[in-house]
């Protein structure tokens, strides 16, 4: 898995993180009704090559659009945030084949 994600993504995409206090009462996260049940990196290897590929196109697009991860949450964890050679780590990974982004 990419370093970014377990920096940025795995407190609220993963069983393993533990989301902060503030992350259940972010806006973003509330609407989302749980970040993982959108997306859990703890059941990545459970996913087919379809739900892989899907999850990986929306990963891209939320990078690229900057809704992830949400300035809501970063706006209290800062060091949730993307730096540029980050971004570019993720949408680099986010772009292999959903059966080598493991």
């Amino acid at each position: 898995m990419n370093e970014a994600i377990e920096q940025s993504c795995y407190e609220c995409h993963s069983t393993g993180g533990k989301a902060p206090w503030y992350a259940e009462v972010s806006p973003t996260y509330l609407a989302a009704n749980s970040a993982r049940k959108v997306l859990n990196f703890s059941d990545w290897a459970t996913y087919d090559d379809q739900m892989k590929a899907e999850a990986l196109k929306k990963i891209e697009q939320s990078v690229q659009s900057g809704s992830m991860p949400p300035g809501d949450y970063t706006a209290l964890d800062h060091s949730a945030r993307l730096g540029d050679d980050q971004k570019q780590a993720l949408l680099k990974w986010a772009a292999t084949p959903a059966v080598a982004a493991h």
